[in-house]
């Protein structure tokens, strides 16, 4: 179901493993616009981007039947990964949900400043390389680009929800998330 609060105009999916197989098969039968949509998204342009494309129709409407069908999956918030260019999000910045749990296990890890140049070069190569093998080679541009632009262990700690989150969209990375998340605190 299609969170209504989400802002989808700053909004970056994917395509689900769902989505990929309905690109090759059409086993579920999706209206033409809907599936149009589908081939456009690229896991890196956000919904004002793609609106333009869609005829005049509803990117709500649409996407709304993607999510509901599991076809995709949220990577990204581009209002997020565009301050997190320049400034890193802020902290007082709003959280969605799942993302708090993912905050609040980082109080356990020792403060970022007394984490030394070759830990964050560390973190940041473990957190690129783990999206890379879970959803293919910088499929995920938009926060790949976000981690390697981090110039401090607090700067790569406020990715480090969108991370979580992007990690745990696929089945492969939520099963292994646990081990990945206790290997990346020791840099972290």
């Amino acid at each position: 179901m299609l969170d209504t609060t989400m802002d989808l105009d700053n909004a970056v999916f994917a395509k689900t493993e769902i989505g990929q197989r309905e690109i090759k098969t059409r086993e579920l039968r999706l209206p033409p616009l809907v599936r149009r949509l589908l081939i456009l998204i690229d896991g890196q342009r956000c919904g004002k981007e793609l609106a333009p494309m869609l005829m005049g129709q509803s990117l709500d409407q649409l996407m709304a039947e993607l999510i509901d069908k599991e076809c995709v999956s949220l990577v990204a918030r581009t209002d997020v990964i565009s301050v997190s260019r320049t400034e890193i999000a802020s902290d007082n910045a709003p959280v969605a949900p799942e993302a708090a749990a993912a905050l609040a296990s980082l109080a356990a890890l020792p403060p970022p400043d007394s984490r030394s140049e070759k830990n964050l070069d560390m973190a940041r190569n473990f957190m690129t390389n783990t999206l890379n093998a879970e959803f293919g080679l910088n499929m995920r541009l938009s926060l790949i680009e976000a981690i390697a632009n981090c110039t401090t262990s607090a700067d790569l700690r406020k990715i480090y929800p969108t991370w979580h989150s992007t990690m745990n969209s696929s089945k492969g990375g939520a099963k292994e998330l646990p081990k990945l998340v206790e290997k990346l605190f020791h840099v972290l």
